[in-house]
């Protein structure tokens, strides 16, 4: 029996440490454990759980010897360090199940999250799509209700239309009635035919009101003060007549439309229903002034010579003669009122109707324009112009406003000599 060398515990920890010492690699890099996955520390782990010694025949008795020396304080260290793993490895196991599953779930998240984003986009689309939507209801509304209002005003005007035809036709009736049963019969030459038109209407609508044609026709009254009868041909509602029964002279009138005539009994005005030119033919007698107003735009040249011819014949020497008529050098007057009339013959330049007055023996011929357009409707010129620039701009709008928007009638002042 071999006694073995009595070995102290200091030499036996340098043997171990002997035989388990590795050769040191200067490029050899340990591995990161934070870098590795769970299976790599469980491997690691299963290999720390043994126990390491030093192999080989000569190292079998420290083996032994080792061993047992120890076994008092490992007889449960391997019993723990196996439950320890198998724990380890379930814990591992579920770990792994459950990254799995949450990389399933985040990959289910995402796809819809991409659904929900898809989802929102159309949404917003859908919304961009009602607003749109919804602000061309809005402007078509818009417009609805402004049509609505168009034509609300519209058939007021076609209302207030027809109720001024059904007036003028009422009062045409009413004149009709007035002129048949009145008192002091009106005075008619029976080769005056009867006009189809119903003046009287139109110059209601298109004239203006009373009131204001007789203050225009209050200019004449300076140039008739000195005369004591005076003829009004074509005296039409009587305006001038009202205001020269006013001013006490004794003024009568004629005119071939029975509405007019009618309109001028009911204010107690001397009136004869006649054609001017028949009427100044028959009467043989003379006045102190005669005053022809818009009526000679209705006549033929012929007419027009004759009917100047006659005034001419029935004035007292030194008597007054007023003619009216509408300017046509004034466009807005040649395209506007004057066409509008459908009675109306030809226009008369206030150079041509002042030549046939001379040419008939009136003297002192004299223009007075009338009726200047407001300067409201006049074209605008530049305000404080001191450019060249602009003088002549409105040196051209105030040529221009001449031929537009200047006086709408003219009246020629004669005398006979």
């Amino acid at each position: 029996m071999v006694i073995p060398k009595k070995i102290s515990a200091a030499e036996i920890q340098s043997r171990i440490s002997e035989s388990v010492s590795l050769p040191h690699d200067p490029h050899h890099i340990p591995p990161n454990p934070f870098q590795q996955p769970l299976d790599w520390h469980m491997k690691e782990a299963e290999a720390n759980a043994q126990v390491l010694l030093p192999g080989g025949t000569r190292m079998r008795l420290l083996k032994r010897a080792l061993l047992a020396a120890m076994r008092v304080y490992t007889r449960y260290q391997a019993l723990f360090n196996y439950n320890l793993v198998q724990y380890a490895r379930k814990l591992v196991s579920k770990v792994n199940y459950l990254s799995n599953r949450l990389e399933r779930q985040l990959g289910h998240d995402t796809r819809s999250l991409k659904s929900l984003k898809l989802v929102q986009n159309r949404l917003i689309f859908n919304v961009d799509r009602l607003q749109q939507r919804q602000h061309d209801l809005q402007e078509r509304t818009e417009a609805l209700e402004q049509l609505g209002l168009e034509w609300g005003t519209q058939r007021q005007a076609l209302a207030e239309a027809h109720l001024v035809e059904r007036v003028a036709k009422l009062e045409k009736a009413l004149r009709l009635v007035t002129e048949t049963s009145c008192e002091a019969p009106v005075p008619v030459i029976a080769s005056t035919p009867p006009p189809a038109f119903d003046y009287v209407s139109f110059e209601n609508r298109f004239r203006g009101e009373e009131q204001a044609i007789r203050g225009r026709m209050a200019a004449y009254l300076p140039h008739l003060s000195g005369c004591r009868t005076v003829l009004d041909v074509a005296c039409g509602r009587g305006e001038l007549l009202e205001l020269l029964k006013a001013a006490g002279i004794a003024a009568s009138g004629v005119d071939r439309d029975p509405g007019m005539v009618a309109e001028c009994v009911k204010k107690g005005l001397e009136v004869t229903r006649a054609d001017a030119l028949q009427f100044l033919r028959d009467r043989r007698r003379s006045w102190d002034g005669i005053v022809v107003c818009q009526m000679v735009e209705h006549l033929e040249t012929a007419d027009l010579l004759d009917l100047l011819s006659l005034c001419y014949e029935r004035l007292s020497p030194g008597g007054v003669f007023i003619v009216e008529t509408p300017n046509p050098t004034c466009l807005m007057v040649l395209g506007g009122s004057y066409v509008m009339d459908p009675t109306h013959v030809r226009p008369w330049h206030f150079a041509s109707l002042a030549f046939l007055l001379s040419q008939a023996g009136f003297v002192k011929v004299t223009p007075e324009f009338k009726t200047l357009f407001p300067i409201s409707e006049r074209l605008p010129e530049v305000a404080g112009a001191e450019s060249e620039i602009e003088k002549t701009f409105n040196a051209a709008m105030r040529r221009l406003n001449d031929v537009l928007f200047s006086h709408q009638d003219y009246a020629l002042i004669a005398q006979k000599p």
